[in-house]
C-alpha cells in the first residue's frame, strides 16, 4: 500500500512539473492536430488553452498557424504546412517588446489556464481585510455607458454595501447587495460624463463616511477615451497589434493595466 501511495505521489509531481515546463496554445488559425511521441499514434485537433509538452507532435495544413506561450509570457508561433516537434516551436520565439508589456500579459494568461492564477485577483476570492474593491480599479476612466463593480467576498454572508460620492456636487449613493458584483448605468440621475466619483464596500450599513477608503473612477466619453488611447498608449497598442492579439483582448490589457477602460 505505500509502494503504491509513493507511486502516485511520485506520478503526481512529474505531471505538475511537466506542466510547469509546458506551453500553452494561445491561439490555433486553420487545421492544427497533434499526437504524442509517435507519428504512428491517432491524431487529434488541438485548440486554445491546449498543453504542449517535450513529446508533443503537431501537423499543421495549408494556411494553418498555431501561437503558444510560456510560463514567463514567451510567445512562440508556428506556421503550415508540415509536421514539426516542439523543439522546432521553441525555436520560433516572437520579438520581446521593449515595455515588458505583452510578456507580463501572456505570463498572466499561462497561469490562466494553469488554473494557478491568484485567488486574490478573482471575483469571489476570499477576503479577510479592510479594503474590498476590486474593479474598477482606483482612479480608473470608463467610457461605456456600463460599470461593473467588484468586490472581494469577505465570506461572513452578510450583505455588503456600496457607496458612491460625486467628488463635485458630494451626492451620495447607496445600494446593498448580498453577492460581490454590481451593474449601473450611466446617463442616470447620479452617473454622468465629465464627473469624477469615489466609491467603497463596507458591511456596516451605518458606517462613519470619514474612516472609509475609497476608489476613484471618472466617466468620460468615447472620443475622450480614443483620443487618450492614441496620445498616451499608441505605442503600447501597437506593439499589442504585433503580437497578434485583437481588440478585445488589447482593450482589456489598456483597462486591467492602466484603468483607461472602453
Amino acid at each position: 500500500m505505500e509502494k503504491s501511495v509513493i507511486i502516485i505521489y511520485m506520478f503526481c509531481i512529474c505531471l505538475a512539473a511537466t506542466a510547469q515546463d509546458s506551453l500553452y496554445v494561445h491561439s490555433v488559425q486553420g487545421t492544427v492536430l497533434q499526437t504524442t511521441t509517435s507519428w504512428q499514434n491517432s491524431l487529434s485537433p488541438i485548440y486554445k488553452g491546449g498543453l504542449i509538452t517535450q513529446h508533443t507532435l503537431l501537423d499543421l495544413k495549408n494556411n494553418s498557424s498555431l501561437s503558444a506561450i510560456s510560463k514567463k509570457g514567451d510567445v512562440y508561433t508556428i506556421k503550415g504546412p508540415g509536421r514539426f516537434k516542439t523543439s522546432h516551436l521553441l525555436k520560433n520565439k516572437q520579438g520581446h517588446n521593449p515595455d515588458n508589456l505583452t510578456q507580463k500579459y501572456f505570463a498572466y494568461i499561462w497561469k490562466e489556464f494553469m488554473g494557478h492564477a491568484d485567488s486574490q485577483t478573482r471575483i469571489g476570492g476570499v477576503f479577510r481585510g479592510t479594503k474590498l474593491m476590486q474593479l474598477p480599479q482606483d482612479s480608473s476612466y470608463i467610457a461605456g455607458n456600463r460599470i461593473d463593480f467588484s468586490w472581494k467576498n469577505d465570506d461572513t454572508g452578510d450583505d455588503y454595501y456600496i457607496i458612491f460620492l460625486n467628488t463635485t456636487t458630494h451626492e451620495m449613493l447607496k445600494v446593498s447587495s448580498s453577492n460581490t458584483l454590481l451593474s449601473l448605468y450611466k446617463d442616470s440621475d447620479f452617473l454622468k460624463n465629465g464627473m469624477t466619483y469615489s466609491w467603497t464596500v463596507t458591511k456596516n450599513e451605518f458606517a462613519d463616511l470619514d474612516n472609509l477608503t475609497y476608489n476613484l473612477f471618472t466617466l468620460i466619453d468615447r472620443n475622450t477615451y480614443q483620443d487618450l488611447l492614441t496620445s498616451t498608449y499608441g505605442n503600447k497598442v501597437s506593439e499589442l497589434k504585433k503580437a497578434g492579439l485583437t481588440s478585445l483582448e488589447i482593450n482589456k490589457i489598456i483597462c486591467d493595466t492602466y484603468g483607461l477602460c472602453k
